[in-house]
Protein backbone atom coordinates (compact mmCIF):
# COMPACT_ATOMS: atom_id res chain seq x y z
CA UNK A 1 0.00 0.00 0.00
CA UNK A 2 0.92 3.74 -0.73
CA UNK A 3 1.24 5.79 1.86
CA UNK A 4 1.39 9.72 2.16
CA UNK A 5 1.99 11.70 5.85
CA UNK A 6 1.99 15.36 6.35
CA UNK A 7 3.76 17.16 9.43
CA UNK A 8 1.85 20.61 10.41
CA UNK A 9 4.98 22.27 9.29
CA UNK A 10 4.85 21.14 5.39
CA UNK A 11 7.35 18.77 6.25
CA UNK A 12 6.31 15.07 5.70
CA UNK A 13 7.32 11.94 3.55
CA UNK A 14 5.74 8.73 1.03
CA UNK A 15 5.82 4.91 1.80
CA UNK A 16 5.48 1.99 -0.28
CA UNK A 17 4.90 -1.29 1.72
CA UNK A 18 7.87 -1.33 4.39
CA UNK A 19 10.15 1.07 2.21
CA UNK A 20 10.06 4.48 2.48
CA UNK A 21 10.20 6.64 -1.07
CA UNK A 22 11.37 10.13 0.29
CA UNK A 23 13.62 11.15 3.01
CA UNK A 24 12.36 12.38 6.01
CA UNK A 25 14.46 12.51 9.36
CA UNK A 26 11.54 12.51 11.80
CA UNK A 27 13.10 15.80 13.23
CA UNK A 28 11.93 19.74 12.39
CA UNK A 29 15.33 20.72 10.46
CA UNK A 30 16.42 23.77 9.26
CA UNK A 31 16.45 22.06 5.48
CA UNK A 32 13.10 21.37 3.90
CA UNK A 33 12.26 17.85 3.39
CA UNK A 34 9.94 15.56 1.79
CA UNK A 35 8.15 16.22 -1.87
CA UNK A 36 8.89 20.29 -2.63
CA UNK A 37 7.63 22.44 -5.56
CA UNK A 38 9.28 25.50 -6.43
CA UNK A 39 7.44 28.47 -7.97
CA UNK A 40 9.62 31.03 -10.06
CA UNK A 41 9.25 34.30 -11.45
CA UNK A 42 12.19 34.30 -14.21
CA UNK A 43 11.57 38.06 -15.13
CA UNK A 44 12.17 39.23 -11.36
CA UNK A 45 13.85 36.69 -10.07
CA UNK A 46 12.12 35.78 -7.24
CA UNK A 47 11.04 32.34 -6.20
CA UNK A 48 9.55 30.74 -3.31
CA UNK A 49 8.40 26.82 -1.97
CA UNK A 50 5.01 25.60 -2.35
CA UNK A 51 4.93 23.21 0.66
CA UNK A 52 1.69 21.21 1.20
CA UNK A 53 0.59 22.28 4.91
CA UNK A 54 -2.14 20.46 7.35
CA UNK A 55 -5.43 22.02 6.21
CA UNK A 56 -6.47 24.53 8.76
CA UNK A 57 -8.26 28.13 8.67
CA UNK A 58 -5.89 30.62 7.15
CA UNK A 59 -5.44 31.75 3.87
CA UNK A 60 -2.32 28.83 2.79
CA UNK A 61 -4.22 25.82 3.81
CA UNK A 62 -8.20 24.38 3.67
CA UNK A 63 -9.94 20.99 3.73
CA UNK A 64 -11.20 19.45 0.74
CA UNK A 65 -13.00 16.15 -0.07
CA UNK A 66 -12.08 12.71 1.75
CA UNK A 67 -8.77 11.96 1.00
CA UNK A 68 -7.62 15.18 -1.03
CA UNK A 69 -5.28 17.64 0.69
CA UNK A 70 -5.43 21.54 -1.01
CA UNK A 71 -3.26 24.24 -0.28
CA UNK A 72 -4.18 27.84 -1.67
CA UNK A 73 -1.71 30.61 -1.68
CA UNK A 74 -0.68 33.56 -3.56
CA UNK A 75 2.73 34.22 -5.18
CA UNK A 76 3.73 37.37 -6.55
CA UNK A 77 -0.50 38.28 -7.67
CA UNK A 78 -0.62 34.56 -9.07
CA UNK A 79 -3.20 32.11 -7.42
CA UNK A 80 -1.40 28.96 -6.61
CA UNK A 81 -3.95 25.81 -5.68
CA UNK A 82 -2.09 22.57 -5.21
CA UNK A 83 -4.52 19.66 -4.83
CA UNK A 84 -2.31 15.65 -3.31
CA UNK A 85 -3.85 12.28 -3.18
CA UNK A 86 -2.97 9.02 -3.49
CA UNK A 87 -5.11 6.80 -6.33
CA UNK A 88 -3.18 3.48 -6.00
CA UNK A 89 0.43 3.41 -5.99
CA UNK A 90 0.02 6.60 -7.40
CA UNK A 91 1.03 10.08 -5.76
CA UNK A 92 -0.76 12.94 -7.48
CA UNK A 93 -0.68 16.73 -7.52
CA UNK A 94 -2.38 18.98 -9.07
CA UNK A 95 -1.54 22.74 -9.76
CA UNK A 96 -3.30 25.19 -11.20
CA UNK A 97 -2.11 28.99 -11.23
CA UNK A 98 -4.74 31.90 -12.10
CA UNK A 99 -2.85 35.29 -13.18
CA UNK A 100 -4.05 38.37 -11.39
CA UNK A 101 -2.20 40.82 -12.26
CA UNK A 102 -3.01 43.29 -15.27
CA UNK A 103 0.63 41.55 -17.18
CA UNK A 104 0.92 38.74 -18.80
CA UNK A 105 3.55 36.53 -16.48
CA UNK A 106 5.80 33.50 -16.56
CA UNK A 107 5.92 31.26 -13.73
CA UNK A 108 8.60 28.23 -13.91
CA UNK A 109 7.32 25.18 -11.41
CA UNK A 110 10.49 23.13 -10.27
CA UNK A 111 9.74 19.93 -8.52
CA UNK A 112 12.02 18.00 -6.15
CA UNK A 113 12.43 14.97 -3.93
CA UNK A 114 14.93 12.87 -1.91
CA UNK A 115 14.65 9.27 -3.38
CA UNK A 116 15.33 6.84 -0.76
CA UNK A 117 13.67 3.05 -1.76
CA UNK A 118 15.15 2.11 1.54
CA UNK A 119 13.42 0.37 4.77
CA UNK A 120 13.40 3.64 7.23
CA UNK A 121 15.84 2.18 9.59
CA UNK A 122 18.34 0.80 6.95
CA UNK A 123 18.39 4.62 5.21
CA UNK A 124 18.40 6.28 8.94
CA UNK A 125 21.01 4.24 10.27
CA UNK A 126 23.59 4.91 7.04
CA UNK A 127 22.00 7.22 4.84
CA UNK A 128 24.99 8.24 3.09
CA UNK A 129 25.77 4.64 1.91
CA UNK A 130 22.10 4.51 1.49
CA UNK A 131 22.35 6.83 -1.24
CA UNK A 132 25.48 5.18 -3.15
CA UNK A 133 23.57 2.66 -4.33
CA UNK A 134 20.68 4.84 -5.69
CA UNK A 135 20.74 5.15 -10.18
CA UNK A 136 18.80 7.40 -11.93
CA UNK A 137 17.68 7.19 -15.52
CA UNK A 138 15.78 9.19 -17.63
CA UNK A 139 13.48 7.60 -20.38
CA UNK A 140 12.89 10.61 -23.22
CA UNK A 141 10.10 8.46 -24.84
CA UNK A 142 7.54 8.85 -22.09
CA UNK A 143 9.49 12.02 -20.52
CA UNK A 144 9.95 10.78 -16.86
CA UNK A 145 12.29 10.36 -14.59
CA UNK A 146 13.81 6.82 -13.01
CA UNK A 147 14.93 5.52 -9.53
CA UNK A 148 16.26 2.42 -8.70
CA UNK A 149 18.16 0.84 -5.84
CA UNK A 150 20.71 -1.42 -6.76
CA UNK A 151 20.21 -4.50 -4.76
CA UNK A 152 23.17 -5.63 -2.76
CA UNK A 153 22.34 -9.36 -2.89
CA UNK A 154 19.98 -11.77 -4.76
CA UNK A 155 17.71 -11.64 -1.38
CA UNK A 156 17.19 -7.92 -1.99
CA UNK A 157 13.83 -6.75 -3.94
CA UNK A 158 13.05 -2.53 -3.42
CA UNK A 159 10.23 -1.16 -5.70
CA UNK A 160 10.82 1.64 -8.54
CA UNK A 161 10.08 5.13 -8.73
CA UNK A 162 8.83 7.16 -11.32
CA UNK A 163 8.88 10.64 -11.62
CA UNK A 164 7.07 12.77 -14.16
CA UNK A 165 5.25 15.83 -15.43
CA UNK A 166 1.63 15.39 -17.23
CA UNK A 167 0.03 17.62 -19.50
CA UNK A 168 3.18 19.71 -20.57
CA UNK A 169 6.78 18.52 -21.73
CA UNK A 170 9.20 18.97 -18.78
CA UNK A 171 11.64 21.37 -19.42
CA UNK A 172 14.84 19.84 -18.31
CA UNK A 173 15.99 17.55 -15.70
CA UNK A 174 18.17 17.05 -12.84
CA UNK A 175 19.51 14.29 -10.95
CA UNK A 176 22.97 15.47 -9.53
CA UNK A 177 21.90 16.78 -5.84
CA UNK A 178 25.73 18.82 -5.51
CA UNK A 179 24.74 20.70 -9.16
CA UNK A 180 20.85 21.30 -8.20
CA UNK A 181 21.58 22.43 -4.54
CA UNK A 182 25.21 23.77 -5.13
CA UNK A 183 27.99 23.91 -2.35
CA UNK A 184 27.25 26.05 0.63
CA UNK A 185 23.26 26.37 -0.24
CA UNK A 186 20.43 24.20 1.43
CA UNK A 187 16.76 23.61 -0.18
CA UNK A 188 15.78 26.48 1.00
CA UNK A 189 17.68 28.30 -1.98
CA UNK A 190 18.80 25.99 -4.19
CA UNK A 191 21.72 27.11 -7.10
CA UNK A 192 19.51 26.83 -9.75
CA UNK A 193 16.19 28.67 -8.58
CA UNK A 194 18.84 31.64 -6.90
CA UNK A 195 20.69 31.88 -10.40
CA UNK A 196 17.84 30.69 -12.83
CA UNK A 197 20.93 28.09 -13.90
CA UNK A 198 19.89 25.67 -16.45
CA UNK A 199 19.26 21.78 -15.37
CA UNK A 200 22.04 19.86 -16.80
CA UNK A 201 20.17 16.84 -17.55
CA UNK A 202 22.42 14.54 -15.61
CA UNK A 203 21.34 10.93 -14.58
Amino acid sequence: AYRLRFTPDGGGFSLFGDHAVTAWSGVRAESPQGFLLYLRDPDRGRFRILRPRIPRRGRDGRAARPGVVVVETEFERVTVRLEICVAGDLELRRLALANRSPSARRIEITSFIEPVLNPPAAHAAHPVFSKLFLETEHDPERDLLLVRRRPRGAHERHPVLFHALSGVPAAGHETDRARFVGRGRSLRAPRVLATGAALSGTT
